[in-house]
């Protein structure tokens, strides 16, 4: 009885320290690098992808009509200045520095107990002569019961931090969400994914000027999730408990 109980605590200790590393499992954001319609120049129709609704305060007096502040481009040719190096596929967005801007999908997946997420977007933030003080979101969200999103968590990108080689290169911003709890209330729910213009109408003490103005270019939308390693042990000690009871049977 004794060597039968020593070997079971063998066995999951062993299952526990040899308990692999936890790897990140991709999860699929639809048109993620905004290759869908195809375009030879531009187009402001981004399939998958839902826009903000026009809020109350804009008139379009600058020009532009709501819908003309989001949409998608082609990558100019290589050789030319303002070619983008590291663009993933052929087409990117813009996204006006504008206050309430954004670009939105709900995902199949659902947000798991026990699952840290991390979103990834590349940024470049310097177009249409945009401001240092310009500042947009990479966040998450959910639906509440009402149908209501709720956002759980962004980072924020401020345009004159980010290194972009002068518009020819997209440097990474992520936001990681920490392990869900069975407690918080997005657990099980919808995953959210949110590009959010947070610009404002302040004034800026340095330049004069609105909080606002300029685009941004924005690819390459990735969402990962890792298993905490709490959990990824316990499902290893689990499989060597069945196997050790198996043995023992035969």
């Amino acid at each position: 009885m004794w060597v039968r109980a020593c070997g079971m605590v063998s066995l999951l200790v062993a299952a526990a320290v040899v308990t692999p590393p936890a790897t990140a499992a991709s999860i699929a954001v639809p048109n993620a690098s905004f290759e869908s319609p195809v375009t030879t120049f531009v187009n402001t129709n981004i399939d998958d992808w839902v826009k903000s609704a026009q809020p109350v305060w804009w008139d379009g007096s600058s020009g532009y009509d709501w819908d003309q502040l989001t949409g998608l481009f082609v990558n100019t040719a290589r050789g030319k200045s303002d070619h983008i190096f590291n663009i993933d596929g052929n087409q990117a967005i813009w996204m006006f520095g504008v206050p309430q801007v954004e670009l939105y999908q709900n995902l199949p997946d659902r947000y798991t107990v026990g699952q840290t997420y991390a979103l990834t977007v590349g940024v470049i933030g310097h177009g249409g002569g945009m401001l240092d003080c310009i500042t947009m979101q990479v966040g998450l969200y959910y639906l509440d019961g009402a149908n209501n999103r709720v956002q759980i968590g962004s980072t924020t990108v401020t345009s004159g931090l980010v290194d972009d080689n002068g518009g020819t290169h997209f440097q990474d911003y992520s936001f990681v969400l920490p392990s869900v709890r069975a407690s918080d209330p997005w657990a099980n729910k919808s995953i959210g994914v949110q590009l959010l213009s947070i610009s404002t109408f302040a004034m800026d003490p340095n330049t004069g000027y609105p909080e606002m103005g300029g685009y941004w270019d924005l690819d390459n939308v990735r969402l990962t999730a890792v298993p905490e390693p709490a959990s990824m042990a316990l499902l290893a000690i689990g499989a060597g408990v069945v196997a050790y009871r198996r043995r023992s049977r035969r």
